[in-house]
């Protein structure tokens, strides 16, 4: 659900995210951090009080800070990472 063309503020990524949850509240949302649209943890746990049906993150950027303190939200969200150069060689990842 992120903004595709345009970058965007903090501000305007978590009203995105907002607007978005309100307009689906029997529906689960992910969040996903791309290159030009990148929710901090700060946000995102803001997001998490406010939006019940936030409940998941998908990072495809591989910031691993960020990653780490969003690990601080706890079991709230489902959390998933794309490695970008993942040789073809490594074996897919499996859930737990």
């Amino acid at each position: 659900m992120p903004h595709y063309l345009t970058e965007a503020s903090q501000d305007g990524i978590r009203n995105h995210a907002e607007e978005v949850c309100r307009a689906v509240p029997h529906m689960g949302v992910i969040i996903y951090n791309r290159a030009n649209s990148k929710l901090n943890a700060d946000m995102l746990e803001q997001l998490a009080e406010i939006c019940p049906n936030l409940i998941g993150f998908k990072d495809g950027v591989g910031e691993i800070e960020n990653m780490v303190t969003i690990r601080r939200l706890g079991d709230r969200f489902s959390r998933t990472s794309v490695a970008c150069r993942q040789p073809k060689s490594t074996p897919p990842l499996t859930r737990r």
